[in-house]
């Protein structure tokens, strides 16, 4: 998938507040999968709070897939 195609679904996210699932490379190489909110998106980058509470601030070039979870609107801060 495309950074530009990520970076349209990360936004659509963070516009309607609703959940993705995000599977992307940590800084370490390692592959990670993660759920929750996009709390506010960059051209590069984007700050993540996962359902568990914890914080991410991911690099574009390192998301692998995006997935909407639009039934679930609510938005955690």
């Amino acid at each position: 998938m495309s950074i530009e195609n990520n970076y349209c679904k990360l936004q659509q996210a963070h516009d309607q507040k609703c959940r993705v699932s995000l599977r992307f490379y940590k800084t370490n190489g390692q592959m990670a999968e993660t759920v929750g909110y996009v709390t506010t998106i960059v051209p590069k980058a984007i700050a993540f709070m996962a359902i568990t509470g914890h914080r991410h601030l991911i690099q574009l070039n390192r998301i692998i897939t995006v997935s909407l979870q639009s039934q679930d609107r609510r938005y955690v801060m």
